[in-house]
């Protein structure tokens, strides 16, 4: 499974390797003994000794994630995206990033620089640059440690709010829990939270309710771009929110290349029963 970030990518073999070409400026990509770039997928000799069954490509750093649920992470670090606190500023060899429990997801942008992390028992640790308030913390203060992120009352979630899938855009985070609801927060200035509004920053997340469609969708699937968000429900439909400047919601309807501020159903123009 190839992963493509700012001028490199990372590639999960079956049987948890990880591969890696492009460039290497900030380290986040082969070892410190490589070359500042390679033309060529090659092994990434440090992890070698882990089965690494997820891997996660930011703008100048990379994470990893072992079947042991144990995350890993390498390169910049000057926002605390790595979630080492005692770390440099670059982390030439990956290391294994402090958390309290066992991981499921990790999760960043090609763009971005912050990290979210899924645990197995459905809570979000957060950590890394958070100037737009993507970490969710109620604050618009950078972090450099894995710290839990809160629920729309500036309270942790409570044990009833279960979170199955995390997605990180470049200024902003989404959040898809168990009963099929999404929540959004951090940078929204070209709608991509899905509120409505155009608000340069949301510091809690917010509760998508705002769908074309009712009852509202149980979604099931999620995706976050630079500023535009996709989601998938469980009959096959695709809602997509938003920037939309160079066609990206694939939504024809309305003024061309216009934002949508709220999720927008896309028309199906294909034969397929529906998306898998």
């Amino acid at each position: 499974n190839p992963l493509g970030a700012n001028g490199y990518t990372l590639y999960l073999t079956h049987d948890g390797r990880v591969l890696a070409s492009g460039h290497n400026d900030f380290f986040q990509l082969i070892d410190e003994q490589s070359v500042p770039s390679t033309r060529e997928p090659v092994i990434v000799t440090s992890l070698s000794a882990h089965h690494i069954v997820q891997v996660a490509a930011g703008r100048t750093h990379s994470l990893f994630l072992d079947r042991e649920g144990v995350a890993y992470g390498v390169g910049f670090n000057s926002f605390g995206q790595l979630g080492l606190p005692e770390s440099s500023e670059y982390n030439r060899q990956p290391r294994v990033v402090p958390c309290p429990g066992r991981l499921a997801q990790v999760a960043t942008n090609q763009a971005g620089s912050h990290s979210l992390f899924r645990t197995t028992d459905g809570r979000v640790l957060v950590t890394g640059l958070n100037e737009h308030g993507q970490l969710g913390t109620n604050s618009f203060t950078n972090i450099n440690r894995l710290t839990p992120m809160l629920s729309p009352t500036g309270e942790t979630f409570s044990n009833d709010t279960i979170i199955l899938m995390v997605a990180a855009g470049k200024t902003f985070s989404l959040l898809l829990d168990s009963t099929g609801r999404v929540f959004a927060v951090g940078g929204n200035d070209r709608g991509q939270l899905g509120t409505g509004l155009l608000n340069q920053r949301q510091a809690l997340p917010v509760l998508i309710d705002q769908w074309p469609v009712s009852p509202p969708p149980r979604i099931v699937h999620m995706a976050a771009g630079s500023a535009h968000s996709l989601f998938c429900d469980n009959t096959g439909r695709i809602f997509a929110v938003g920037d939309n400047s160079a066609g990206q919601l694939g939504d024809a309807r309305g003024p061309l290349y216009a934002m949508r501020r709220t999720p927008v159903e896309l028309v199906k123009r294909w034969d397929s029963p529906g998306f898998e």
